[in-house]
């Protein structure tokens, strides 16, 4: 009977583990950019089916002293319609 019982509670917890409802479909990617330069800076942006859109840009900064190093300097933003209705805008 308790051999019975834990089985039938573990299928219970495995179904209820389980993911419930409909997968949602994937995002379509209706336009991208690209463009890597030489020296290592960039910029891309993208939009999707739903209305996302993202850019960003990427500069070269040289070090100023030999113990340093290059970095790339990284700016962009994205922009989405929250289920309310606003348009966000995130800038970094």
């Amino acid at each position: 009977m308790i051999v019975c019982s834990t089985i039938l509670l573990m299928a219970i917890w495995t179904a209820l583990g389980a993911p419930q409802g409909p997968r949602d479909e994937p995002i379509a990617i209706v336009s991208q950019d690209t463009n890597i330069e030489p020296d290592g800076s960039y910029q891309y942006s993208y939009e999707t089916a739903n209305g996302i859109k993202g850019q960003e840009t990427g500069t070269l900064k040289r070090a100023t002293s030999p113990d340093a190093t290059d970095v790339i300097i990284a700016q962009g933003s994205v922009t989405y319609t929250s289920p309310e209705g606003q348009v966000i805008t995130l800038n970094y």
